[in-house]
């Protein structure tokens, strides 16, 4: 966009500008597209409590006793978890975002475990809001870390799979644009999966994501797991290839 103030009164050459034109770039949103302000949930560790950093965001409920501490290998706050003591953080609900979400959203986490799930136990929620409907993060035995989220179009589940490492922190990203959704592990596209949609759970009990476990529709924590966060953020909208590969940059 180009603002012109004033003119070359010149007859030898009218149109020339006696000053450079004043540029700015900017980006218009059709009607009902969302503008893209940043998470929903944006977990802050930075008190003795963690929280939704995100003011008017999400709403935190803290169970059991999860503890912050640092992590001298990144330099900064990590929350430890164990579901199985029901220590667990939980943000919700969000049903006021529950349109957008069905649209596109992304997930975005930093996580470690220090050890694999038996077969016993099968598998760990990381975090997660899956119940009939939703998404989530899991670990299996077998060290594979899958994104499930549920596709309108199947009725059923999609997944997204990648091997992880114990003991080592993740940077891991799923996005869905309406139509794909998209995981991203430590920077690099691992892999897509094409959908209808997104459902989520026809329950609103479950319209709760859970750090260290899973609802189960009912107040309660299925799939417990044992792990460390270090981030947690959901967008209400989808994250471009080149915003994913940004914020892990940084």
């Amino acid at each position: 966009y180009g603002v012109n103030s004033e003119f070359c009164s010149s007859r030898d050459n009218p149109d020339a500008l006696l000053t450079e034109p004043l540029v700015a770039s900017f980006k218009t949103y059709a009607a009902g597209e969302e503008a893209r302000n940043g998470p929903v949930v944006d977990l802050d560790l930075s008190g003795d409590t963690p929280k939704n950093a995100v003011a008017d965001g999400l709403n935190t409920t803290v169970y059991g006793a999860p503890v912050i501490e640092k992590e001298p290998t990144l330099g900064r706050n990590v929350l430890l978890l164990n579901g199985f003591n029901e220590d667990v953080v939980t943000f919700g609900s969000y049903s006021s975002i529950a349109a957008n979400l069905r649209d596109s959203m992304t997930f975005e986490i930093y996580f470690k475990v220090d050890r694999l799930p038996t077969t016993e136990e099968r598998t760990f929620g990381i975090a997660s809001s899956q119940q009939n409907g939703g998404f989530g993060l899991q670990v299996d035995p077998d060290s594979t870390a899958t994104f499930w989220i549920c596709d309108t179009a199947k009725g059923d589940y999609a997944k997204l799979t990648t091997k992880i490492e114990t003991s080592v922190y993740h940077h891991l990203i799923a996005t869905f644009d309406g139509s794909k959704c998209t995981l991203y592990l430590d920077g690099k596209e691992v892999t897509s999966v094409n959908m209808g949609g997104l459902k989520l759970s026809s329950s609103s009990n479950a319209w709760y994501i859970y750090l260290g476990g899973d609802p189960d529709g009912s107040g309660g924590i299925a799939i417990p797991s044992e792990c460390s966060i270090s981030l947690f953020r959901l967008y209400s909208y989808d994250l471009t290839r080149e915003e994913v590969m940004e914020i892990y940059k940084s």
